[in-house]
């Protein structure tokens, strides 16, 4: 549902490509649903045919403007208090690094690699890559900016209790898919989806993945900023803005 605050254990379901992260936008900027709809994926949050990279430029138009903008109407409901209460807790320091964030998102994307195999299977094969590249990324360690990581450590998330069940649900589904996915490669002579999508997979684990881990970094923060100048009333950002 939209108007349900993104909790811990919703960004890694997110993260995995099994929801989408409802944070609330600013007043003029699209609600969640259209930038869902308009990156091409379905109401699961799984991607459909549409270019992932397309969807992740969509993606960014939804989090930057706002951040940049730093709209102070948007109030701290848009994250669980689980996930706000973790962010820094100073104005300056959100700021800091919120404009960290936007050199990092400004920078250019490098473009998907093509997975191989049967055309026809294209579309079947890249949603297999960025599935293993996104679980394979949560379970790894290593990778993720330091700096970032003081807004939201995801790897903790991951490696919690509900995290860890979000993702053993997400590899069986990955299992089972791959597993049908092999069956069709192999009446048609082809290679198992692993070696078919390793590019992709390697891209979409430290780009695709890692980049929106950046936007939901920004989005927390501007989250926070917002909350915490509504206890100061704005006073400090009034006398910073001058």
């Amino acid at each position: 549902s939209s108007d349900l605050a993104p909790t811990p254990t919703s960004c890694v379901m997110a993260a995995i490509g099994a929801v989408d992260i409802p944070a609330a936008p600013p007043a003029d900027a699209p609600s969640g649903e259209e930038v869902v709809e308009e990156a091409g994926k379905a109401s699961s949050g799984k991607p459909t045919e549409v270019d992932v990279t397309e969807g992740a430029a969509l993606a960014e138009e939804y989090f930057l403007p706002a951040a940049k903008r730093r709209r102070r109407e948007v109030g701290g409901k848009s994250f669980a208090p689980a996930l706000l209460d973790k962010a820094p807790s100073k104005i300056e320091t959100c700021r800091s690094l919120l404009h960290f964030l936007e050199k990092k998102l400004e920078s250019p994307v490098q473009a998907a690699p093509a997975v191989q195999g049967p055309q026809d299977l294209t579309a079947q094969l890249e949603q297999h890559a960025d599935a293993a590249a996104r679980i394979a990324g949560l379970r790894s360690v290593t990778g993720w900016d330091s700096r970032a990581k003081r807004v939201l450590d995801i790897t903790v998330i991951a490696a919690s209790e509900s995290g860890q069940l979000a993702m053993l649900d997400a590899q069986k589904t990955l299992e089972k898919a791959a597993q049908e996915l092999a069956v069709q490669l192999k009446e048609r002579g082809e290679r198992d989806p692993a070696a078919l999508t390793e590019k992709r997979r390697a891209w979409a684990q430290t780009t695709l993945l890692h980049r929106e881990w950046l936007a939901w970094c920004a989005r927390l923060l501007q989250a926070r900023e917002a909350q915490l100048l509504a206890g100061s009333g704005g006073t400090q950002a009034e006398d910073e803005e001058r």
